[in-house]
C-alpha cells in the first residue's frame, strides 16, 4: 500500500463551504427535502465541514477553521450508540437500515483530520467507531456486504444490491485515512479487500459509452459522470493502480463526445420517466 499524509480531502469540495441555506442558531447547516421537511443531514454538513477544512488550509483563515471544528464537534454529539448518523432513517428510501458507508466514511476522513488538528483523542474515537460500523454487515445495521472475497461499501443499504459507485469511493477514503492514522491491521486488510472488490467490479459500472452510477445499471448524470473520473484519478493517485487509471482516461473520452452525452442524457431522461409511471402504478 502507498501512503500520504493526510491533509486535503481526495474530491474537491471547497465550494460546499459556502452554504447559502438554513442553518440552526449554532450555525449548522439545515436541509429541506423534497416533501418540505427541514433535516440535519450529514453527509451535507460533513462535506460543508470538510470543505471549509480545505480552505483553511490553502489560506489559513480562522473562520475556516472555526467551522472546520464546530462541524467535528456536532459530528460527535450526534454520533449514535453504533458510530453512525442517521441519514436514512429521514428520508423515504428502499434502505433497510439508516447508515450510509458513505458517510461513514468521510465522518471518519472529518473526524481523523480534527484529531490531527487539535490532537483532541475524542475525535479519533469518533472515527474508531464510524470504521467499525462502516465494516459492520448491512443486516448488523452497517454498511458492509461481503460475498466470498469480495467487500462493497453501501451507501445505500438495501435487500436488493445496489452498490453506488461514488459512495463506495468515498467511503473508500476515509478507510484508506484511518488506515493511514491508526497502522490498524484489521482496517488495513479491509482496505485491501474492498480496493480489490472494485479493480474487479468497475466494468460492471462501463456501459461502453458513458459509466453507470450503481450496481443496478442506472445510468450516470453528466454530473456524476465528471465525478466517477474526478475520484477513479485520485484513486489511482492513492494506489498507483492502473485500472482506476485506466478507466479514469476511458471514461473521459466518453465525456468528450458529444454523441455519447446526449445519448446518457436521453437515457437518463427515460429512467427518470419510468421511475415516475412506477409511483403513479404504485
Amino acid at each position: 500500500m502507498e501512503t500520504t499524509s493526510v491533509k486535503g480531502y481526495y474530491n474537491d469540495l471547497r465550494l460546499k463551504a459556502r452554504w447559502t441555506g438554513k442553518r440552526d442558531s449554532a450555525g449548522i447547516p439545515i436541509s429541506k427535502t423534497s416533501r418540505g421537511k427541514e433535516i440535519y443531514f450529514p453527509t451535507t454538513i460533513l462535506q460543508y465541514g470538510l470543505g471549509h477544512h480545505d480552505l483553511w488550509l490553502e489560506n489559513q483563515m480562522e473562520e475556516h477553521y472555526k467551522e472546520f471544528v464546530k462541524v467535528a464537534g456536532w459530528l460527535l454529539g450526534q454520533q449514535d450508540e453504533l458510530g453512525g448518523w442517521d441519514v436514512f432513517g429521514q428520508l423515504d428510501t428502499e434502505a433497510i437500515n439508516k447508515h450510509s458507508a458513505m458517510t461513514q466514511g468521510q465522518a471518519s476522513s472529518l473526524l481523523l483530520r480534527a484529531f490531527l488538528r487539535t490532537k483532541d483523542e475524542q475525535y479519533l474515537d469518533g472515527a474508531k467507531k464510524a470504521v467499525s460500523l462502516m465494516l459492520t454487515p448491512i443486516l448488523a445495521g452497517g454498511t458492509a456486504l461481503c460475498r466470498d472475497e469480495d467487500l462493497f461499501l453501501e451507501e445505500m443499504p438495501s435487500k436488493r444490491q445496489t452498490t453506488v459507485l461514488n459512495g463506495w469511493i468515498f467511503a473508500v477514503f476515509g478507510l484508506w485515512d484511518y488506515a493511514l492514522v491508526t497502522s490498524d491491521p484489521n482496517a488495513e486488510a479491509s482496505l485491501a479487500a474492498t480496493i480489490s472488490t472494485l479493480e474487479r467490479h468497475l466494468g460492471k459500472y462501463d456501459r461502453g459509452y458513458w459509466s453507470n452510477y450503481d450496481w443496478s445499471g442506472a445510468i450516470a448524470s453528466p454530473f456524476y459522470q465528471k465525478l466517477h473520473i474526478a475520484l477513479l484519478q485520485a484513486l489511482y493517485a492513492l494506489t498507483g493502480k492502473d485500472t482506476f487509471c485506466e478507466v479514469a482516461e476511458r471514461w473521459t473520452e466518453y465525456d468528450r463526445s458529444l454523441k455519447n452525452k446526449a445519448k446518457a442524457v436521453s437515457r437518463k431522461v427515460w429512467e427518470k420517466l419510468q421511475a415516475d409511471r412506477e409511483i403513479v402504478r404504485g
